[in-house]
């Protein structure tokens, strides 16, 4: 790909605004910074995905790392650009890695809830169901410290 950094962050938020997943792919990996602001409003790649309600570019830009809490010029969050919930629902996922402690098998699985509907029973009730425990079972739920999840594009081989 050619052209200068300005000129690809741009083709970014261009190809995120018209919801071309495949080309918000190929200006990653050519190097794009997925938080990079427009000059003169502002606006990241997120936003545009946002306002035109391209559920998968924002999955996928979440993915990649975009900062849902970097502000337009305006102030406006990328959350407060669309009024579709699928949408909405995609920016508050959190994702989070689960064990049960004391087994053989340190391994984590990862599952995803809402942060605006997080809580404690929540928390427990699909833990328990992903990892197959009895929620009577559950003496505490511990956070581990500085925990870092993985994501997907940085997985060689997982680019959809």
């Amino acid at each position: 790909m050619s052209g200068g950094p300005e000129e690809l962050q741009e083709r970014l938020r261009e190809a995120a605004a018209l919801g071309d997943a495949e080309e918000v792919r190929r200006l990653l990996a050519a190097g794009a910074d997925v938080n990079s602001r427009n000059e003169i409003d502002g606006w990241t790649c997120l936003h545009w995905a946002c306002k035109r309600s391209h559920a998968p570019v924002v999955a996928l830009l979440l993915d990649a790392g975009a900062d849902r809490r970097i502000p337009t010029g305006a102030g406006q969050l990328a959350e407060q650009l669309t009024a579709k919930p699928h949408i909405r629902r995609i920016l508050g996922e959190l994702v989070l890695k689960v064990r049960v402690q004391n087994l053989r098998d340190d391994d984590f699985i990862e599952i995803e809830l809402d942060r605006q509907e997080l809580t404690y029973r929540d928390l427990l009730r699909v833990s328990c169901c992903e990892l197959g425990v009895n929620p009577q079972h559950v003496e505490r739920i511990r956070k581990l410290p500085n925990t870092v999840l993985r994501k997907d594009i940085t997985v060689k081989g997982c680019l959809y």
